[in-house]
Formats: structure tokens, C-alpha cells, sequence
């Protein structure tokens, strides 16, 4: 379908709508009456209110819905061209072009570059072997949280995973779960001073100004020369660290079948260690704290959110508090002079 309205379905600028030639282009719908009235099903975000139980006032909030729709024939073949067009067309050549360029990085890392491929697990519920009822409800129900990645290096590849009992899952915590890491590999690969990241989108973790801020400072004060972040399509950001995250807690309830008790997170950090190959760390709650502390003495109340944030799918630091941030990835070209898919440079107030 999208064939029919773009001159190319790998161009960015036909899939985005701005091309001159295709642009005004529509769907060729087999002929129809124009006024025929219609009943369609449509996915809406609707206002809805309630009872809050607390203040015993009427809230209001959000909720996503399937909502009936009736008009005409022409409001729904416009709808339908609206969304496939402005929407889905764009949405499409984002995921096919990170996939793509990401898959060209991994096989041409250089020997100073190593490329991590991160994502926060869903929280590991703590067990016992043997439990009563009540364990099962309220306070009792303990849960760590896991941030796994994939390691990629020129010649080594390996996954690795933080366990920590602080269920934080902002910018502070991401940095304070990836130092562990960095250390490591400074340790036993002192020539690697690029950092490639790869993960997905969300606005409360990795698609934030925090983030944003930390990644084009923090690495500087660990050795790293360059830092290259980029961020999958919405819904599209699943990979291999998914995957160790599976692995973990499988063999965590494996741990718990066979006799052992889980119940903090140096017991889950035990029982991993001695049961999985992938690389552990732990974070402490003091080292989240920590980070917190780096972004107020080094931004404080001057940081501010970058304009376009939700359209980046690339960030790019080669200086302390400056980024180069595109629409989407690009790995052909050699550095900031790299002008492909519209870059735009922001530069962050640092105290001191």
C-alpha cells in the first residue's frame, strides 16, 4: 500500500511526505459513492473520569479505547489516507532503517569501539521455596530490578545484567547500572574509548532530557572519547537483551525449585553468579543516589528539554555537553560533519 503513494519505500524523504513528487499522491481506491454512510472501529485516547478513593473527588485521566464511528464514505477513505500517509509511512521507514544501520555497525566495529544493546527487565519478584499465602500480597511481594544488555566488541561478544533493589528505572538509574560495566571494561580493554548504545524509546528512561545530559557528560569522566546513542522505533525495540532477561529469571526459578531462598538481591545475585555465564554487577541504591547528585551539581535547575525529542532516533557527543541529535541513525559517514537526515546541535549549560 505504501508502494502506490511513495515513488520509493526506502527514501526518507518519500516515506516522510517530503517529496515534491509524491508527496500530494492518494491511495487508488476502487470507485465508490462518496456520501455512503459507514460504521468504522477506530483506537482513540478518551477522557475518562472516576471516584479517587483518597480525596473521595472526581479525577480525570486517559485511557485508549475502541470507539465506533459513523460518517461517510469520503471521511473514511481521508482518515485511512491520513494515517497511512502521515503516520504509518514514517513509522514504517524508521523501524526497516535502524534495524538496517545497526546491523552494519555490529559487523564493522573497530577495535576502539564497543556497542551495547541495553534494556530495563520487567522486575524479578522474589521467592521463597516454600511459601505461605500472604507472601504472595502487599509489602511482601519483593522485587529487584534487572538491566540487561548485549556487549558487542570486534572481537568478543557477551551478555551482562545488573541486579539491584532499587526499583528505580529513570536516567540516574540507567548510569548508575551501566558504571559496573564501563569500569569492567576499562579494566581488561583499555583501547576502547567509543561507546555505541542501542535501546528503545521511552520518555521516563532513555528518550529524556536526563539521559540525554548524562550520556554527553558522564562517559568524559570514565575515559570515553565518544558517545553514540541510538533509539529503536516505538514498539520495535526488542533484542537480545531481552533474551538474557528471560535467561536470568528462568534460572532463577530454577535456583528457587531446587531448594534456595530469594529474598534480596545479593541472594538473586548469588545464585546467578553461580548458575549463568552472563557477566552480573550490582548496584546499591547509594550509587543511583550518587548519580543524582553528578546531575544536580552539574546541570541543576539549568537543564532543559531538547526540542524535537520525540522525533530523535540518533544523539551524538564527541565534546563534553554537546550533542548532534537526527532523525535517524546514521553509521556511513565519519563524525559531526555527518549532515544526513536534517542533524540539529544542542549544547547543555554546565556549572563550573
Amino acid at each position: 500500500m505504501l508502494s502506490t503513494i511513495c515513488c520509493s519505500t526506502l527514501s526518507m524523504d518519500c516515506m516522510y511526505r517530503d517529496c515534491d513528487e509524491c508527496k500530494d499522491r492518494r491511495v487508488p481506491f476502487q470507485p465508490y459513492e462518496q456520501t455512503d454512510q459507514v460504521i468504522w472501529e477506530e483506537w482513540r485516547v478518551v477522557d475518562h473520569e472516576y471516584m479517587n478513593k483518597t480525596t473521595k473527588k472526581i479525577d480525570k485521566t486517559k485511557r485508549t479505547e475502541k470507539v465506533k464511528l459513523e460518517g461517510t464514505m469520503d471521511e473514511l477513505t481521508d482518515r485511512f489516507e491520513e494515517n497511512l500517509g502521515r503516520k504509518l509511512a514514517r513509522h514504517v521507514f524508521n523501524i526497516r532503517h535502524q534495524y538496517q544501520q545497526l546491523k552494519l555497525k555490529k559487523e564493522s566495529l573497530a577495535e576502539n569501539e564497543m556497542l551495547m544493546h541495553i534494556d530495563f527487565s520487567e522486575n524479578y519478584t522474589l521467592k521463597y521455596h516454600s511459601e505461605i499465602q500472604s507472601c504472595h500480597f502487599g509489602a511482601s511481594n519483593q522485587q529487584v530490578t534487572l538491566h540487561t544488555g548485549m556487549l558487542y566488541m570486534q572481537k568478543e561478544s557477551r551478555g551482562f545484567a545488573s541486579i539491584s533493589s532499587c526499583r528505580r528505572h529513570d536516567a540516574a538509574a540507567i548510569w548508575a547500572h551501566l558504571k559496573p560495566l564501563f569500569d569492567d571494561v576499562a579494566q581488561h580493554h583499555p583501547e576502547i574509548d567509543t561507546a555505541y548504545f542501542i535501546s528503545d524509546g521511552p520518555t521516563t528512561q532513555y528518550r529524556c532530557k536526563t539521559n540525554f545530559f548524562l550520556m554527553s557528560t558522564l562517559p568524559y569522566e570514565w575515559g570515553i572519547k565518544c558517545v553514540n546513542w541510538s533509539l529503536l522505533e516505538a514498539g520495535h525495540g526488542k533484542g537480545a537483551a531481552d533474551g538474557i532477561g528471560g535467561v536470568l529469571k528462568r534460572t532463577a526459578d530454577r535456583v528457587v525449585v531446587a531448594g534456595a531462598n530469594l529474598t534480596d538481591a545479593e541472594s538473586v545475585y548469588k545464585a546467578l553468579h553461580e548458575n549463568t555465564r552472563i557477566s552480573l554487577y550490582m548496584v546499591t541504591e547509594e550509587d543511583v543516589l550518587k548519580i543524582d547528585q553528578y546531575v544536580n551539581s552539574s546541570a541543576g535547575t539549568q537543564l532543559r528539554s531538547i526540542p524535537g525529542t520525540m522525533s530523535f532516533h540518533q544523539l551524538i557527543s564527541v565534546e563534553k555537553g554537546k550533542l548532534q541529535c537526527r532523525r535517524v541513525s546514521c553509521f556511513q559517514c565519519e563524525g559531526l560533519s555527518c549532515q544526513c537526515y536534517k542533524p540539529v546541535t544542542h549544547t547543555f549549560h554546565l556549572n563550573g
